[in-house]
């Protein structure tokens, strides 16, 4: 593992400074993904030379700093705290739906589970629940956490309907879909409060 840095364009008169982590794995495909507005992680095969890994880079440039951008106006949003009204809560709810679509078709062969109904709320102490019955709750407010954070409530409820607990087993099996799932909890107990704050109620 090695960390760089990267100069995003986020359409300021100055390049922001990022600090981009790669590293090479038994993966077979490459993990790219933004997880704040300075920390961007890239995971490659093992077989990637330096020079594939620099191409790479360049050529996903503009979806790298577009994603820079986005994550830097969320963490504005977070940081300033305003009670959300009824009407943005009901878009959050939108946006949640929205979002849970195409990560829920991604991670459910994965966990090799099928999900019975899925419904979004406004909740002020979780993130996610499930029932025996394979339905699944969600928070709206996970359209406003990062996208990492989102892929790891899914698995986590996903994994959920393996087993309806929080044994060793249940957390073997979301470090199997998602090995780096501990990154996702951190951002959780350090800023999840913030966007809790924001409910009206």
């Amino acid at each position: 593992m090695k960390t760089v840095p990267y100069s995003a364009d986020t359409g300021e008169e100055e390049n922001v400074q990022v600090e981009m982590t790669i590293t090479r794995s038994s993966r077979k495909t490459i993990g790219l993904r933004v997880r704040s507005s300075h920390n961007v992680t890239l995971t490659f095969p093992k077989q990637y030379t330096n020079k594939e890994i620099d191409s790479f880079i360049e050529e996903n440039r503009d979806w790298i700093d577009r994603h820079i951008r986005r994550a830097a106006a969320r963490e504005e949003q977070i940081q300033d705290l305003p009670k959300l009204t009824y009407e943005e809560i009901q878009k959050l709810a939108d946006d949640t739906v929205a979002l849970l679509k195409p990560l829920l078709k991604e991670y459910m062969p994965l966990v090799r589970v099928r999900v019975n109904r899925v419904t979004v709320k406004a909740q002020r102490t979780r993130w996610g629940s499930c029932s025996v019955r394979g339905n699944l709750n969600f928070n709206c407010l996970l359209a406003l956490s990062p996208d990492y954070v989102q892929r790891y409530i899914v698995v986590h409820e996903l994994c959920h309907l393996l087993r309806m607990n929080h044994s060793a087993l249940f957390w073997a099996e979301v470090a199997r879909i998602m090995p780096d799932y501990k990154t996702a909890e951190d951002w959780i107990k350090a800023e999840g409060w913030k966007l809790f704050k924001r409910l009206p109620y």
